[in-house]
């Protein structure tokens, strides 16, 4: 049951994450934004705030990296 939830929780993040930014999810960011999120779901289920702040920390990265 937990890894059905997480797995939902990391959709539905993932999923207002390309709306928010006008992309697929079969986009090349979408597939790295959803790697990130199942890279960093534990054994428990997490919040949807903890993964939306997973991945806002995320994009924030990646944007310096590629500013770099």
């Amino acid at each position: 049951m937990n890894t059905t939830m997480s797995l939902l929780l990391i959709r539905r993040v993932l999923n207002e994450f390309c709306e928010e930014r006008g992309l697929s999810v079969a986009s090349a960011t979408a597939t790295n934004a959803a790697r990130f999120l199942m890279q960093s779901v534990s054994d428990d289920v997490p919040s949807i705030m903890t993964l939306r702040s997973s991945l806002s920390a995320w994009v924030e990265t990646q944007a310096g990296l590629m500013a770099a």
